[in-house]
């Protein structure tokens, strides 16, 4: 099992800088349909039993819970990491799980990062994926500008104040485009995991 996930973790490494969140219905989200051997009700069993167990207690919370007609939604946050100079994010995000008769729906909505200013001690900072993608344009912008000035100026003294603001785009920018890449390797980690589960044959 340990060497399917390193298996799983190294391809997803590879294809990590693609875009797999889209605006959907004026929504960020990711979806897709997965094609499965069992039937409706085997389907929900094995997620059922797949998100009960002792393992994934702490990490998945289930929202929505109905064998009738076929959803099961959980919320998933992803461990603190590192968003800019002295801030730190914990991405949170909802899995939604339509079952029907060999197949599946897997989608991932309602992504919201929680924001920390460690220096300033004051409660998390809600912000949503449109506004995290705004930060990215911004530190884009914002990096780019300050190059052209560097590049263009010729008193030293200017010119090193360019390159200061350059070099902290550069590096904000570094830390948000690791964070669009976590969470886009977990939604295809939580898209390959739960494909394995639903197909497996054996009762675990």
């Amino acid at each position: 099992m340990k060497k399917i996930f390193f298996l799983i973790f190294i391809s997803l490494h590879i294809i990590s800088s693609a875009q797999y969140i889209d605006m959907l219905d004026g929504d960020y989200s990711y979806s897709k349909i997965i094609e499965v051997n069992k039937d409706k009700e085997d389907i929900y069993k094995s997620l059922k039993k797949w998100l009960n167990n002792s393992s994934s207690k702490s990490k998945y919370i289930i929202d929505q819970d109905d064998s009738k007609t076929g959803i099961i939604s959980y919320n998933e946050t992803l461990p603190t990491m590192d968003y800019v100079y002295l801030r730190s994010s914990r991405v949170s995000y909802k899995v939604n799980v339509e079952i029907k008769d060999k197949k599946i729906r897997f989608t991932i909505n309602n992504i919201v990062f929680n924001n920390n200013f460690n220096h300033l001690n004051l409660p998390d900072i809600k912000e949503s994926y449109s506004s995290f993608l705004k930060d990215i344009l911004n530190e884009e912008e914002n990096y780019n500008a300050n190059k052209k000035l560097y590049e263009e100026e010729t008193k030293a003294r200017i010119k090193k104040k360019y390159e200061y603001e350059m070099n902290n785009a550069k590096n904000n920018l570094r830390s948000l485009n690791q964070i669009k890449d976590a969470l886009n390797e977990q939604i295809k980690i939580n898209e390959t995991i739960i494909t394995e589960i639903i197909n497996k044959n054996d009762d675990w």
